[in-house]
């Protein structure tokens, strides 16, 4: 179904850049339009409707993620956005025509101050729905006409927007809106659940500001729930959320000649090293309404646990025990977010990476206790095995994080195998690249 959808989008995308070309009473437009009319019956074969959800930049149908497509759809998606919809859902019983009237409402600029419904109607569309799928709320209100899956996506598109407005409204104004962050975290609390790995396929977020923004929402994200796994309560859990939201502010007042990429000289690196006392110094501005910990936690995490890193301490003293717990998150997602782009950092070799400095630079009861929570291999991954079966995990035993428990997934048998009982030789060989060639088995 996922390559019957893909083909779809190309025709659209391809049919549509002629209609801004040439119009829609060009021959060829005629021709690209009843090859995607073709394309999208057979996306619809066996299925009542076809729904495609935008979520952070990417077009999204059920658990397929079309990150490969975005280059080609660039335009296709900013039309979108300029329209004010977020969610497309055709029906099985859409016409021809309908499809070319949709094209028609694309290309009609008077029709992105007008409402959407009564623009649709106008043009004798009946089988094509545009929603947003916005519109999240702290006090729970739901959302209508979404997936389980299309909630957490939205939920988490926009949780990155709200982190992103009002950090660059903290950074220009010097001014916080301390309720506008309180329902960030607390949206993460309610709405996401034990969803981290598969979050990360979200994180897929352009320009450099929105991948900060991103990488400090999941940290909050992971800080949060590995907090809740260690026995703190709800509103302790909440405070740790809210103070791992600031942890990495300075990095936002350094200058993007700095943040470009590549090796930086020793004068740069300098530069990138004072964000953790910049970051301190701007959030102690603001303690009275987030408290002590913000600002802590800012200046100590890159701080190792055994006093080595930066900023460097005139006394050598006691790291706050929060502030090693976020830094075990910050790290973890921090290389994790690599594995997510062009490089292969498969989350083996972070535990690898990691457990290099266990007792060094992270605490070793915390850092124990960190990979019991997300396992060598975190819910979600996918793992070939030495038995040729390709599997995603689905749950971890806590006294031997390289014995989870595996759904098999290369075959139509719903077979869940625990790695950790006895008699079981079976072992991960590997994990797969979520992008190549383990994107097939994957699912949201």
């Amino acid at each position: 179904m996922k390559q019957e959808i893909e083909k779809f989008l190309k025709n659209f995308s391809s049919c549509f850049q002629l209609a801004q070309m040439y119009g829609c009473q060009h021959p060829g437009f005629d021709k690209a339009l009843s090859e995607t009319y073709q394309s999208l019956q057979l996306a619809l074969s066996g299925q009542k409707e076809l729904n495609l959800a935008l979520v952070a930049g990417e077009l999204t149908s059920g658990d397929d993620i079309f990150f490969d497509l975005s280059k080609r759809l660039t335009t296709l998606i900013n039309k979108f956005i300029g329209k004010g919809f977020e969610k497309i859902t055709f029906s099985r019983s859409v016409s021809k025509e309908e499809l070319r009237g949709f094209f028609l409402f694309l290309l009609d600029s008077d029709s992105e101050n007008n409402n959407i419904e009564d623009c649709l109607k106008g043009r004798g569309i009946q089988n094509i729905q545009l929603n947003k799928i916005r519109e999240f709320s702290s006090q729970g209100s739901k959302q209508k006409n979404l997936s389980g899956k299309d909630m957490v996506r939205a939920l988490y598109s926009q949780s990155v927007s709200n982190l992103s407005s009002s950090l660059s409204n903290l950074i220009q104004n010097q001014s916080i809106d301390i309720t506008r962050f309180s329902s960030v975290v607390d949206d993460l609390m309610k709405g996401v659940g034990h969803h981290y790995q598969e979050i990360l396929k979200l994180s897929k977020i352009k320009g450099k500001d929105a991948i900060t923004f991103a990488h400090l929402l999941n940290v909050s994200f992971l800080a949060m729930h590995f907090s809740k796994y260690l026995g703190f309560n709800n509103s302790e859990s909440r405070e740790i959320g809210l103070a791992s939201l600031f942890h990495d502010i300075g990095k936002l007042y350094i200058s993007s000649k700095i943040l470009k990429g590549g090796k930086l000289t020793d004068k740069e690196f300098e530069q990138i090293k004072s964000h953790s006392l910049l970051g301190a110094d701007i959030l102690l501005k603001f303690v009275d309404k987030l408290g002590e910990l913000a600002p802590v936690v800012a200046l100590e995490h890159h701080l190792k646990f055994n006093t080595g890193g930066y900023p460097k301490l005139q006394f050598p003293r006691r790291l706050h025990p929060i502030s090693m717990l976020v830094s075990l998150c910050d790290v973890y997602d921090a290389l994790s977010q690599r594995r997510s782009y062009k490089n292969s950092f498969p989350p083996e070799q972070i535990y690898k990476i990691m457990k290099e400095g266990r007792g060094t630079q992270f605490h070793p009861q915390l850092f124990d206790n960190f990979f019991k929570f997300m396992g060598a291999w975190p819910n979600g991954t996918i793992v070939s095995l030495s038995n040729g079966k390709i599997g995603r995990v689905v749950g971890q035993n806590f006294d031997n994080i390289f014995a989870p428990k595996i759904k098999i997934v290369s075959e139509a048998l719903d077979e869940v195998v625990d790695l950790n009982q006895d008699g079981t030789t079976v072992k991960i060989e590997k994990s797969l690249n979520p992008y190549k060639e383990g994107k097939d088995y994957l699912k949201f």
